[in-house]
């Protein structure tokens, strides 16, 4: 009904609240620090850079999938939807995942089937393939379109973003006790591979003489070509996919230099992964009794 009615007066800056995003962003935030209390350890439940990165990440959240970001995004610019799905595959995962504690990751990755299946998507082959599927497929047209006409394919479509986005940080941001799969190098080759992936799409939408997407043909109350618009959108896909995870390829390449030169381990072995190998050499005997 709100997007009818935004749609009806002719104008994206017609506020109407998204319910279903407040929602998601309410119960993120207050599942979070329910868990801190109920189950954190005294003391440890999290650090302030936890606490921050968490909060910046629903706040971004808060922002991608309410009013105006949200509107733009599904029916008036493509440059908006492109800026969307940026943010819940490049920015949003990693503030979230930094955010968790690791005794909380630990504890939710302790049964052995989410453990397994953590480490096969945690290989780095296939969180590109997750990624690069993911990135392309939100942007096809009859995706954008179906978008525009349901808003359960806009959750389905931004939930399913988010997921590969969180699936593509696992092999770099390493939160995940007991799973190592890159070195210092590796990371940031593998953040480079990402940025080159999906930059197909972005090319032909800079260099199309015509709108591919119907969805988006009302950009002229916006004072933009459908065709300008996406061009637009091309070229912000591509610098701001570049410049995140260049960006963040450096901050790592930096900070380990910096640990080296301080004679610090940049990759520390902790007690979460020495208590994942524990439990998986228990777990082999009883294989083996079982054969």
């Amino acid at each position: 009904m709100s997007d009818l009615l935004a749609m009806a007066t002719g104008s994206p800056w017609h506020w109407h609240a998204h319910l279903g995003g407040w929602v998601a962003v309410v119960s993120l935030a207050g599942g979070y620090f329910l868990i801190l209390r109920r189950l954190g350890p005294p003391g440890r439940r999290a650090t302030p850079a936890q606490l921050g990165c968490f909060g910046a990440g629903v706040g971004v959240l808060a922002i991608t999938v309410t009013w105006p970001v949200a509107d733009l995004a599904r029916h008036w610019l493509l440059l908006a939807h492109l800026v969307q799905q940026i943010l819940l595959l490049l920015v949003i995962p990693p503030l979230i995942l930094l955010g968790l504690p690791r005794w909380l990751i630990a504890m939710g990755t302790q049964p052995p089937p989410v453990e397994a299946f953590l480490r096969r998507l945690a290989n780095p082959v296939v969180a590109s393939v997750v990624f690069t599927v993911a990135a392309v497929g939100a942007l096809l047209p009859p995706v954008v379109d179906a978008e525009a006409a349901s808003s359960w394919v806009v959750a389905g479509v931004l939930v399913g973003l988010g997921i590969a986005g969180t699936v593509m940080w696992l092999p770099v941001l390493r939160v995940v006790p007991g799973h190592r799969h890159l070195s210092t190098v590796g990371r940031a080759g593998y953040l480079f591979v990402q940025s080159l992936l999906p930059n197909f799409p972005a090319l032909v939408l800079i260099f199309s003489k015509h709108s591919l997407y119907p969805a988006f043909a009302r950009t002229a109350a916006l004072g933009l070509s459908p065709v300008a618009d996406q061009q637009l959108a091309g070229v912000a896909a591509k610098v701001l996919g570049i410049a995140i995870l260049w960006g963040a390829a450096g901050a790592i390449l930096v900070k380990a230099q910096q640990a080296e030169e301080a004679g610090i381990d940049p990759d520390p072995l902790t007690w979460d992964d020495v208590e994942v190998e524990l439990r998986r050499l228990e777990r082999r005997p009883r294989r083996t009794d079982a054969t």
